[in-house]
């Protein structure tokens, strides 16, 4: 087979026959097939094109249920084809498929990768407002500045690559991105790199999927690829800044504690510490560990659980304080109740970023653990259905 076409799908309901359509008219007389990756779409797109495979053996299904999302249905997608070459296109009608046999020949004509690009000499946009086009533009040239990225248009859903490159670097792609070309362009490395010119098209039906979720999601995908990214995964970024900002709680609770309390020995520390961790699992549950987020009755559970794989680092942060204070107040020759709060509170601001590391580690696979992570995706692949039916 020569060209499997892979389209991700979320509510395309009235969109998804006529692209089918499109994609047969434009590849005729190419042996092709197609691949619709459905994430569960409540208006039932995958139903349409259940009946639309049921009757058309080129047409397959992925109905996924779990770990939804842009990225891993690209890649879902591109793991089952069976074609030499394998293309990716939204769904909405925005990309023309009569560009598809174009980038074909481009691959055949020794390209490594193949984009629909909106930035090329005779491409277009069309109904953007001015906002639109500022916000395009500003996410592409941060893409190109951050990763040095050689292409005009990083952030195209419409590309073509063989799939025996893909094979390579099929493990190495991450699939909590938003957009797979930046994933795969990265990994991949391609050598010639060709920018076929297109006209993005007005959306014909539904709604964008452009939202602020997203505007962060495309965030961390940048930074994940970038040269930090390499070495402090996003995840641990994420954890590491809520750690400050609890850094911050946990030196105002202490200032509050010393000066309220008159206490300024470990428990101190351990007060301030305990107050943090109410702030630090807010954020860490609703936004460093987002696809695990602990709700309902799991949501105190997960507290219990946090608070408890807490005191190892709690308990490490008030010995270090102790010891941090003590040799500070035998170096001064001074009593304990007698140094100044600031001194205190670098002592606690040390011995707190020494217990984040640990407490990142213990807590991903304690409060947020391997059990909670996302299912397996279930596929729903009506090829040999169609085949035993002809």
């Amino acid at each position: 087979m020569k060209l499997t076409v892979v389209s991700p799908t979320y509510n395309e309901s009235e969109n998804v026959a006529v692209l089918i359509s499109q994609i047969h008219e434009a590849l005729a007389g190419v042996e092709h097939e197609i691949i619709v990756v459905d994430d569960d779409s409540p208006d039932y797109t995958w139903k349409r094109v259940e009946a639309i495979a049921l009757r058309d053996p080129h047409v397959r299904l992925v109905r996924r249920k779990v770990n939804r999302g842009l990225t891993p249905a690209v890649l879902e997608g591109f793991s089952l084809a069976r074609g030499e070459y394998v293309a990716c296109i939204d769904a909405d009608l925005q990309h023309d498929p009569k560009t598809l046999p174009i980038m074909l020949a481009e691959m055949e004509d020794g390209a490594d990768m193949v984009v629909g690009g909106r930035y090329s000499a005779g491409s277009g946009t069309t109904n953007w407002s001015r906002v639109r086009r500022m916000q395009s533009s500003i996410a592409t040239k941060l893409c190109q500045m951050v990763l040095g990225a050689g292409l005009r248009d990083p952030l195209s859903g419409y590309f073509v690559l063989r799939r025996s490159d893909f094979a390579l670097i099929r493990t190495q792609v991450a699939g909590n991105g938003f957009k797979v070309l930046l994933e795969i362009a990265a990994k991949m490395k391609p050598k010639k790199v060709v920018e076929v010119p297109i006209t993005f098209k007005p959306r014909m039906h539904g709604e964008s999927k452009l939202s602020t979720r997203v505007v962060l999601q495309y965030m961390e995908q940048l930074y994940s690829l970038s040269k930090p990214g390499r070495y402090l995964s996003v995840r641990f970024t994420k954890f590491a800044i809520v750690g400050t900002t609890g850094m911050i709680v946990n030196l105002v609770a202490l200032a509050a504690i010393i000066h309220a309390l008159s206490i300024k020995d470990w428990r101190a520390s351990l007060m301030a510490s305990l107050l943090a961790t109410v702030s630090n699992y807010l954020l860490n549950n609703s936004w460093t560990f987002r696809e695990r987020t602990r709700t309902g009755r799991h949501f105190i559970s997960g507290y219990v659980i946090y608070l408890g794989v807490s005191l190892i680092g709690i308990s490490l942060t008030a010995g270090l304080y102790h010891i941090l204070t003590h040799t500070a107040a035998t170096l001064l020759g001074v009593k304990l109740s007698a140094m100044r709060s600031e001194l205190l509170l670098l002592s606690q601001l040390l011995a707190v970023s020494a217990g984040i590391y640990s407490n990142y580690h213990l807590n991903k696979y304690g409060t947020w653990g391997a059990g909670r992570e996302p299912m397996e995706v279930e596929t729903k692949d009506l090829f040999e259905l169609t085949t035993k039916q002809e």
